[in-house]
């Protein structure tokens, strides 16, 4: 039996089998189209999809240069994609050589077997081949990497460093021309030159985009974003979470009879909670808006009416051009000292204007200073305040009237032409009233609170102060109108005329109520002069009648416990803004006088410390029984206003139950002090719990000194109210009462 002999097919690297002499044809082998050679089994082609190139970090830096890859020029992006579709390629012509080899070999087993041997043997050795060039392209690849990541490194290394450097360049220049900005502030020119040459400096520096370098490099320094990125990242806490013997000092405080297992677990299970907490110190506000320049001012000391003097213009057109303006001192004026009349707040600056100042300054007022207050304006006198007493400019041994006294003081020496007053109690119209200006308490909600030191959120009013009812109306149309939601009191809905244009409308068909309860306990002569005013509005054709409310008496009553223990809420226990209001908090202001009552709780006055005496006593024994009525009888005594003010249009009375006090002496006593703080308030204080609004006017003069008449109106007819007091005075002052 003869052998026959077969010779096998030689197999090049890439290419198909040569003819061989076997009667039975050798299927023909695919063509190989990888880079590396021959085909790659199943696991190098698995292991192939691995091999990655890292993206850039850094955004700003250049791409790194192009390289030539089978003759054309790929950057690193385009080469790892022509890589994935390399890599296609190969995995499906390698399936392809499989599915070949696995048809049916035509040939004797010994020969198939054989020839699968031998292919098995060439293969191997062109995979050892393949190996060594895979091992060099991946190093090819980790080297191109690190020079990538180095590269990378170093553009945020020169980018950081150019940042802080740029940092120092302009800070060094802003320091330079410190002079030159407080000198064209002072002058009110426009400080877009400074700013333009800021910018110039900035791009002559750096030609980097500014925007981006500082993103990039809060990114890249790991700083909290805007928008609280890298929240993840390590930080200091702001809030200590509770521990166990917090939770148990508690526990045992509020009598809640929790278990020490209880007690465990909830230590645990708010330990979430404060990520919140944490969260929100983290997010950024939107502040309050400063639009003009201004310098720091310094503190006045002939005037005891002003607190501080400052200088700032406003636009150089609008109903308030050429006025000048005094603002309260409880109201924000951003990096002008604010004291609130109270050693409780000295030494704050407030970082933001108060909505009120914005107006008046886009209404083309010119801010003058901040002007004295009453210690955390509680008082109806003036001379609780920490900056000295303010005296009546009609007699300066008697009170100029409180808490507004140095904005009424200014008006009525005609320091200035207009002021803006606060009134929770008759705080505008006490020192309005007893100074002879005219001074309004709006419809409350019409101008808004924001950025003001509040005393109790359903009391606090802010309004105008002027020698003229045509002034007052001028102010007011500046400020007055909705805050954008700030201020929850506002309806976003509100109408604001022109009060300027149309406080000299005709009120001839107009009907005056004569309020009988409000001429009770006023002293003879001072209810003489008013009674004798309200018949001089007969000659102007309006009708005048006399009306009676006899729960008008009770309106103090009503008002004392949602004073008391409301301020004692908002002031002490809120640290001058409260809970429960989802208006705009004034943070940095309670958090300072946080602090200060921390610090040193017995830096107020006599009486700040007996009504916060008081209200501690109520709440320890009483709770909010007595305020929650109160509010319920707010509601009917606003009824009964509105029921009379649908017979006519306006109400009158005396502003006040007298004439101004004599201001107290060393030699007196408590009880003395007491009696000349709050006890004139019996008119005036009804209408800041029903919200109306009321403006006084000079009536007349007794022995020497000036008598306010008060108009209230109905809610939001602030007009019909200016138009009324406007015509009384264009009555002849020779014929005023």
């Amino acid at each position: 039996m003869t052998t026959s002999t077969t010779t096998l097919p030689k197999i090049s690297p890439i290419g198909t089998p040569k003819a061989t002499p076997m009667s039975t044809p050798v299927p023909k082998m695919p063509r190989a189209v990888s880079m590396y050679g021959a085909y790659p089994p199943r696991e190098l082609s698995s292991s192939m999809s691995l091999i990655r190139v890292p993206q850039r970090i850094n955004p700003l830096a250049p791409p790194p240069p192009k390289r030539r890859i089978n003759d054309s020029w790929e950057t690193t992006e385009q080469h790892y994609h022509n890589d994935k579709r390399r890599i296609l390629m190969q995995t499906r012509e390698h399936q392809r050589y499989h599915s070949a080899w696995s048809k049916p070999f035509y040939g004797s087993p010994a020969e198939k077997e054989q020839y699968r041997r031998h292919f098995r043997e060439v293969l191997k050795q062109q995979m050892e081949d393949r190996d060594v060039s895979k091992k060099l392209h991946v190093v090819e690849k980790s080297l191109e990497s690190k020079q990538s990541i180095a590269y990378d490194n170093d553009c945020k290394r020169k980018d950081f460093e150019s940042y802080v450097k740029k940092h120092r360049y302009l800070e060094n220049f802003r320091d330079m021309n410190k002079d030159l900005m407080e000198k064209k502030w002072a002058e009110n020119q426009n400080t877009k030159f400074l700013d333009d040459r800021l910018d110039r400096e900035r791009l002559r520096y750096n030609p980097i985009n500014w925007i981006s370098t500082v993103q990039y490099v809060e990114s890249y320094t790991h700083m909290a974003s805007s928008d609280g990125q890298n929240k993840d990242l390590l930080r200091n806490p702001s809030i200590r979470p509770p521990a166990i013997k917090d939770f148990e000092k508690i526990n045992k405080d509020l009598g809640l009879r929790l278990t020490d297992q209880e007690l465990q677990f909830l230590v645990e299970y708010h330990k979430e909670t404060t990520e919140s907490y944490e969260r929100v110190n983290e997010l950024l506000e939107d502040p309050l808006p400063v639009k003009y320049p201004r310098t720091s001012g310094h503190r006045e000391t002939e005037n005891p009416a002003w607190y501080w003097r400052c200088d700032i213009k406003g636009a150089p057109s609008g109903v308030l051009a050429g006025k000048t303006v005094a603002i309260k001192d409880n109201i924000a004026v951003a990096g002008i000292p604010m004291m609130n009349g109270s050693k409780m707040l000295e030494g704050y600056t407030p970082e933001f204007d108060a909505t009120i100042v914005t107006r008046i300054l886009d209404a083309g007022g010119h801010i003058m200073g901040k002007a004295t207050c009453e210690d955390m304006c509680i008082s109806g006198s003036s001379w609780i305040s920490c900056s000295g007493l303010v005296p009546n400019p009609y007699d300066p041994t008697r009170t100029a009237g409180g808490s507004s006294s140095g904005s009424a003081s200014l008006v009525a020496h005609n320091v200035v032409d207009m002021a803006i007053g606060g009134d929770q109690a008759g705080s505008i119209r006490i020192p309005a009233c007893w100074c002879g200006i005219v001074g309004l308490k709006p419809s409350f909600g019409l101008v808004p609170y924001t950025g003001i030191c509040p005393i109790e959120i359903g009391l606090d009013h802010i309004g105008p102060m002027a020698r003229t009812v045509t002034d007052c109306a001028r102010l007011l149309e500046a400020i007055a109108g909705y805050d954008e939601g700030r201020d929850a009191r506002q309806h976003p809905a509100m109408a604001i005329p022109k009060y300027s244009v149309e406080v000299e409308g005709d009120v001839s068909k107009k009907v005056v109520g004569i309020l009988k309860e409000g001429f009770k306990d006023v002293q003879g002569g001072y209810a003489k002069v008013v009674k004798e005013a309200t018949e001089r509005f007969k000659e102007c054709g309006v009708a005048v009648k006399e009306v009676s409310m006899p729960l008008h008496d009770d309106g103090i009553n009503i008002w004392t416990p949602i004073a008391h223990q409301g301020l004692f809420q908002t002031m002490v226990q809120g640290n001058g803004g409260g809970y429960n209001w989802k208006g705009i908090h004034a943070r940095s202001m309670q958090e300072f006088l946080a602090a200060r009552r921390n610090l040193r709780p017995g830096d107020q006055s006599i009486v700040c410390k007996s009504i916060e005496l008081f209200s501690e006593y109520m709440n320890r024994h009483y709770q909010n029984k007595f305020y929650s009525k109160a509010q319920n009888l707010r509601w009917k005594l606003s009824r009964e206003y509105d029921k009379l003010l649908k017979e006519c249009d306006v109400l009158v009375m005396p502003t006040l139950t007298g004439l101004p006090f004599k201001l107290p002496t060393k030699d007196d006593s408590l009880a003395v002090v007491f009696e000349k703080t709050l006890p004139m308030i019996k008119n005036t204080a009804p209408f800041n719990i029903t919200g109306h609004p009321a403006i006084t006017i000079n009536a007349g003069f007794c022995d020497g000194l000036p008598c306010g008449m008060m108009i209230v109106g109905r809610m939001f007819d602030d007009l019909t109210v200016l138009q009324v007091a406007r015509t009384f005075e264009k009555l002849p002052k020779e014929q005023k009462a």
